[in-house]
C-alpha cells in the first residue's frame, strides 16, 4: 500500500524555467518504492510559469512557496528544506530530471545503510548527449576517470543530491550570503565538521538540460561570483590570510588568462568585504579531523602544484 511506503521530501527551486521544470516534477512523480512530497520554491518567475505551478499546487501535486524575487540559490534551498519534515530530502535543479524510477529508493538505502552519511551526490549527465556533464562535476578533475565508481567526497553537485535531515539539523543550513556558486561546498564543510560523510553514488543518475536562456555565462558575471564566494568560503572555514592571498592570486591569473580580469578584481574586492562579516562564534574554524578528511578525499587527488596550475588556473572557461 502507498501509505506504507517511506516518505522523502523533494525540493525544487524554480526560476524562469517553465520549459523544463515540468519534466523535473514528472520524473519525481514517477519514482517507485517511496512517497514523494514535492516542494517547489519559486523565486520570481514570470506569470506563465507561475500559473502552471499554482495549478499544480491547487491540485495537491506539489506544495508551492512563492518568494517573489530571486534571493539566490542558498536562500531558495533553505526555504524549500524548511517546508518538509521527512528524514531525507532530495534536491533537484529545475532543469534536471531523474533518469530512472528507483533513484530515490537508491538514495534512501544509502542513508539507511550508514547513519553517518550526511549527503549523497548523484551522477549528473547531459540530457542530450548522455555524457557526464563536466560543468556539474563537483570533484577533483582526476576523479573524472572514476565517474562510474562510488567514492567518499567533500562536496556534492547542486543539480542532484540528497541530504539527511538529522545531519542538516546539525548545521546552520545554506549561507544566504552566498547567492550563487560555492553554496554546496559551504554546506558540505558544515556537514563534515558535524561528523558526517558525503558519498558520490554514480548509480543514481540525473539528466541535466542546462537551459541556455537563464544560465549565467562566465563572461556575463559568473566568474565574479566564483571568485567572490570562493574567497569568502575559504576564509570562513580556514581563517588563513595566506591561503586567501594565494587563492586570490590564482583567481586573478585565471581571470587574466580567460579575459575576465575585471570580474576577478571585483570578485576579490567584494570577497574581502564579505570576510568582515565572518564572526568566530557563528562560523567555527574546521577541526583537524575535518581538514584531514578534506585532504584525504579531495586534495590528494589534485596532484602537484604544477598539475593544479595546469588544471585549475590555466583552464579555459566556456
Amino acid at each position: 500500500m502507498a501509505g506504507d511506503l517511506p516518505v522523502l521530501d523533494v525540493v525544487v527551486v524554480s526560476w524562469e524555467r517553465g520549459d523544463t521544470i515540468l519534466d523535473a516534477l514528472e520524473s519525481v512523480a514517477r519514482q517507485e518504492g517511496v512517497r514523494s512530497k514535492i516542494y517547489v520554491v519559486d523565486q520570481g518567475s514570470a506569470p506563465g510559469t507561475l500559473d502552471v505551478l499554482r495549478r499544480l499546487d491547487r491540485s495537491g501535486e506539489v506544495t508551492l512557496r512563492e518568494l517573489g524575487a530571486n534571493l539566490g540559490v542558498a536562500a531558495g534551498r533553505n526555504a524549500g528544506l524548511a517546508m518538509g519534515r521527512a528524514d531525507y530530502i532530495a534536491c533537484l535543479d529545475d532543469d534536471s530530471r531523474f533518469s530512472q524510477p528507483d533513484a530515490l529508493v537508491r538514495a534512501l538505502r544509502e542513508f539507511q545503510a550508514d547513519p553517518k552519511l550526511g549527503a549523497v551526490g548523484f551522477r549528473i549527465k547531459d540530457d542530450r548527449t548522455l555524457e557526464d556533464d563536466r560543468a556539474s562535476w563537483a570533484f577533483p578533475r582526476p576523479l573524472r576517470e572514476r565517474a562510474g565508481e562510488r567514492f567518499l567526497a567533500t562536496r556534492f553537485p547542486g543539480a542532484g543530491h540528497a541530504l539527511s535531515r538529522r545531519a542538516l539539523e546539525r548545521t546552520k543550513g545554506y549561507d544566504p550570503r552566498i547567492t550563487f556558486y560555492w553554496e554546496e561546498l559551504d554546506l558540505s564543510y558544515q556537514l563534515l565538521e558535524a561528523g558526517f560523510k558525503i558519498l558520490y553514488e554514480p548509480t543514481i543518475v540525473v539528466l541535466h538540460k542546462r537551459s541556455p536562456l537563464s544560465r549565467l555565462h562566465w563572461r556575463r558575471g559568473r566568474y565574479y561570483y566564483y571568485v567572490r564566494h570562493g574567497i569568502y568560503v575559504t576564509y570562513k572555514y580556514f581563517r588563513s590570510p595566506g591561503l586567501v592571498a594565494a587563492l586570490a592570486a590564482g583567481y586573478l591569473v585565471k581571470g587574466v588568462y580567460n579575459g575576465m580580469t575585471g570580474q576577478a578584481l571585483r570578485g576579490t574586492r567584494d570577497g574581502l568585504r564579505m570576510i568582515r562579516e565572518v564572526r568566530d562564534d557563528a562560523w567555527p574554524v574546521l577541526e583537524p579531523t575535518t581538514r584531514e578528511y578534506i585532504y584525504r578525499h579531495d586534495l590528494t587527488y589534485r596532484g602537484s602544484l604544477w598539475r593544479r596550475l595546469r588544471d585549475e588556473v590555466f583552464e579555459k572557461l566556456v
